[in-house]
């Protein structure tokens, strides 16, 4: 009887993931040579419910963090072309290779798992010498491996940034190729439509000289407004976590701290702060030692203190 593969369909697809599964929002700014920073909400969806997770959407090691949804050992291999490549050298040129070298054995396993089964070989197959009670089988089992091996590396969605002697580098992960460096921000998930309005406009408001050279404190309120913008999807949403990456390696705020940062954003777009009083909420907040309760009574109506107060 011969072999239908309809009925393996899943075995091919099963290991194609689509962003919306994993991740909501995540984003990477580049800050200036020695300084990038991240950003990411804490919700994650599955089906119609959502829910605060308690570990990072962004993941850090040494002097570089990435995250988003897919194949994780696609992003794992990004990361350790980051760790071998040689002191001052970009990425790019050993990404390409990399996806040179994932692609070249699909004839190779298509023969074996999908043609041989049925006593055909590769050469048969591109010569188009097979019965024709086979070829609308073989034609989709040939295209479902395909996207099973293309799923491995396309199928990843996410953001990689990292900063050595060449100075802070972000790249987008996705189809169709490994990953994209991309000049000043890298983001992903279900939330960045208006969030990369907010990023956008902010940066084509800055003279060319100071997109690279951004203040930090002003940089993390507009990674702040981005994030609250794209809460208005479904699905994002929770304490923040903000990491801050540098040569010598990488640093996450305090979820008390970036709770009360992100709140200071919300009053200033709700027009109840000026985008000056916000500012100096948030570098008064960035400051190691900060009295964060009595930041809180500055922000907050005084039964808001009082629950800030009961969740410490």
């Amino acid at each position: 009887m011969e072999k239908s593969f309809s009925d393996e369909r899943f075995k091919y697809l099963s290991v194609v993931k689509y962003p919306s599964d994993k991740v909501t929002y995540v984003c990477l700014q580049t800050f200036n040579p020695k300084l990038l920073k991240g950003i990411s909400d804490r919700r994650v969806s599955f089906g119609l419910r959502t829910a605060d997770v308690s570990d990072n959407k962004l993941h850090a090691k040494g002097n570089y963090v990435s995250g988003g949804a897919g194949i994780e050992s696609n992003i794992l291999q990004i990361n350790r072309i980051w760790d071998s490549k040689p002191q001052g050298k970009s990425i790019d040129e050993e990404l390409a290779n990399y996806r040179s070298a994932f692609l070249e054995g699909f004839y190779d396993k298509a023969e074996s798992l999908v043609l041989k089964p049925h006593g055909i070989t590769l050469e048969q197959y591109k010569k188009g010498e097979v019965p024709e009670s086979l070829r609308k089988q073989l034609i989709e089992g040939m295209e479902m491996f395909r996207m099973r091996r293309e799923g491995l590396i396309f199928g990843t969605y996410g953001i990689f940034g990292g900063v050595d002697e060449k100075g802070s580098e972000v790249y987008h992960v996705s189809p169709p190729d490994v990953a994209n460096k991309r000049p000043y921000y890298a983001m992903d998930g279900s939330g960045i439509d208006r969030a990369e309005i907010e990023l956008s406009q902010y940066i084509q408001s800055l003279p060319q000289h100071k997109r690279t050279n951004i203040d930090p404190i002003e940089g993390t309120e507009v990674l702040l407004r981005s994030l609250v913008r794209a809460e208005s999807n479904e699905g994002v949403g929770g304490t923040p976590d903000i990491v801050e990456v540098t040569k010598s390696g990488t640093r996450f705020l305090e979820p008390e701290r970036t709770e009360l940062m992100r709140n200071i954003v919300v009053k200033e777009l709700a027009g109840d702060k000026t985008r000056e009083e916000a500012i100096r909420l948030l570098t008064d907040v960035s400051e190691n030692g900060a009295d964060l309760e009595d930041i809180a009574s500055r922000i907050y109506s005084p039964k808001d203190v009082l629950r800030y107060r009961l969740a410490r």
